[in-house]
């Protein structure tokens, strides 16, 4: 008898212990874990209020999600499952009424708390977490897609991206081309070197001169002069034109430039070649631009070009692709095939399923017309240096990164974190690795010489305080530092730390300001702060810039977006929508 009990005892111990290391099924925890497959076909054919819920971080949405997916990160998941009941402002303060009403007019997750949602993440993990939170809090059709969003991509199912990556081979002697394109977060999962690059803002020439040497039609010799960190440059530009071509019709003109580049200075010589295709149109302007480092007189090493148009008025939204060939070229090749890639690019935004990424279509055409043009020029008219070309990479752009050099600028500043990584990262590693010690100072500085002769613009700053303050528990700690273009390491501070509350500084502007805005700063550790802009042209009618959710807690250039008419005034406003803000700013400048 006391055997038996003995035994019963034992197996109950075993099952319990049965119980406890066997994995809990996702149903038993309140949510259902369903493929890619099923996911699309929810998607397609459910009716009802079905929730897409992406709970990776904004810089990975940015890079591409699911269509009409709401982004929340999985870090506000609890935050935002709680109905919002923001404070009332002040009736007189019309910024922070206009900050409340756009956060009560966005997505409010409690009121599905009884719709189906269907969450995802990039492979699965933080999703799981995500429903496990959802049901926690009376969420009843939570699915989670597993696989993520990388599973989605493989399935071949469509992604909402204005970023992609394109390789090209060709599969014989007679040069047929073959083309594969993907979305760049499909790339970069497969990508190593591609995940641990990243891009640092903090590299910018100062006080940089130059004068003029020598000067005649075809030939220019320049010095260069100025410092970087507080060491002193000093280098010669020699450039001469080796081919010109131009072609004027009313509302159009194009300018084709072949320039020999040999920069000199630390004891180092370098030499570039440089092809330039620059297209003025009312509508637009298009630059495609090559730089080419030789390897002998009858081959190049490497090349990196650059495509970009830039449509008039608004610029909207951003394009960025990335092109890698997989073998040797010849010039008028490279182009030939580029004119391919784009316009396979362009059939790819024409079957999108948002009107918003259509529009890139005939712009992408476009493009792909005038590289096509190019490869003809180029074999027809300056064949003696339709080389071979061992390794070539190539961008795609539609938005406007330096109106009078685009040609290199265009690739090598700073162009924002969310693809940074592969366009910015592709050209500095090319430069800083085939370009000797001369480009030790970084891609700014390379802009900077490659660029020289041209006349650059000074930004625009924020010149004098007119106001700080704000609503509820703020602080706002030394606003006088974030005057002026330059980043001395002094910050402002902005915290915000309950719920509704918000923290501002109001600006003067040293001029009549337009054109794109940038603030060097970065949100305090274990901080996701939301900083609003606003901007005005007399500090009584304000007109909205951007939102962003600053995450990042090591300083760069925060992209704010453009604004195209005068404005003398800037508000930079830190709110607490659901997560605390601590945001320290060193300067704004806005880059006509």
């Amino acid at each position: 008898m006391r055997k038996t009990a003995v035994g019963i005892v034992l197996v109950a111990i075993l099952f319990s212990a049965f119980l406890l290391i066997r994995p809990i099924a996702a149903e038993e925890l309140g949510y259902q874990n369903i493929s890619v497959q099923q996911a699309r076909k929810m998607i397609k054919h459910d009716s009802g209020n079905l929730v897409i819920l992406d709970v990776r971080n904004q810089s990975e949405y940015n890079l591409g999600h699911l269509y009409e997916a709401i982004l929340i990160p999985v870090y506000e998941i609890e935050n935002r499952t709680i109905s919002q009941n923001l404070p009332q402002p002040p009736a007189n303060d019309s910024l922070m009424r206009s900050i409340y009403e756009r956060v009560n007019s966005g997505f409010q997750l409690q009121a599905h708390v009884n719709d189906k949602i269907i969450v995802y993440c990039q492979a699965g993990s933080r999703s799981a977490l995500a429903c496990q939170i959802l049901v926690a809090h009376g969420f009843t059709k939570v699915y989670n897609m597993i696989g993520g969003i990388i599973a989605w991509m493989q399935a071949n199912y469509p992604i909402y991206t204005n970023y992609h990556h394109a390789t090209v081979d060709f599969a014989n002697h007679d040069k047929e081309i073959l083309i594969d394109i993907e979305p760049w977060l499909l790339y970069q999962s497969s990508c190593t070197s591609c995940q641990s690059q990243t891009c640092s803002g903090s590299i910018t020439p100062a006080n940089t001169t130059e004068t003029v040497l020598e000067k005649s039609e075809n030939h220019t010799v320049l010095l260069i002069t100025g410092e970087v960190n507080s060491t002193a440059f000093e280098y010669t530009v020699d450039k001469t034109l080796l081919w010109h071509y131009n072609y004027s019709r009313s509302g159009f003109n194009r300018t084709i430039e072949f320039v020999s580049t040999i920069i000199t200075g630390e004891g180092n010589s370098t030499h570039l070649f440089s092809l330039s295709d620059y297209v003025q149109h009312e509508d637009y302007n298009l630059t495609v631009g090559t730089i080419l480092y030789p390897l002998d007189s009858e081959t190049y090493n490497r090349s990196l070009t650059t495509v970009e148009y830039v449509p008039s008025g608004e610029k909207g939204i951003t394009t960025a692709e990335r092109v890698d060939f997989n073998t040797s070229v010849t010039l008028s090749q490279l182009y030939a095939s580029l004119s391919k890639v784009i316009s396979k690019l362009g059939k790819t935004y024409e079957r999108s399923e948002d009107t918003s990424l259509t529009v890139f279509a005939e712009r992408y055409y476009t493009m792909a017309d005038e590289t096509k043009l190019l490869s003809i020029l180029v074999k027809t008219q300056i064949p003696e240096y339709d080389e071979n070309i061992l390794n070539s990479t190539a961008t795609i752009m539609d938005i406007n990164w330096c109106d009078v050099c685009s040609i290199v600028c265009g690739v090598v500043i700073l162009i924002g974190a969310a693809v940074c990584y592969f366009i910015v990262s592709a050209a500095c590693t090319f430069y800083l690795a085939y370009m000797s010690d001369i480009y030790k100072y970084g891609c700014p500085f390379l802009c900077a010489i490659i660029c020289s002769g041209q006349s650059n613009v000074p930004p625009f700053w924020m010149s004098s305080i007119t106001f700080t303050g704000g609503y509820g528990s703020y602080a706002v700690d030394n606003p006088g530092n974030i005057l002026g273009c330059s980043r001395d390491g002094n910050y402002a501070h902005l915290h915000a730390c309950n719920y509704g509350d918000e923290a501002m500084i109001i600006g003067y502007m040293n001029a009549d300001s337009q054109g794109h805005i940038y603030i060097y700063g970065y949100s305090g550790a274990g901080y996701y702060s939301d900083l609003y802009v606003y901007v005005s042209p007399d500090n009584s009618n304000w007109y909205y810039v951007n939102s962003l959710r600053i995450t990042a807690n090591s300083p760069y250039s925060i992209d704010v977006g453009t604004y195209s008419s005068n404005f003398r005034y800037i508000a930079i406003c830190g709110y607490d929508s659901s997560c605390s803000v601590c945001l320290y700013l060193d300067a704004v400048s806005v880059i006509p």
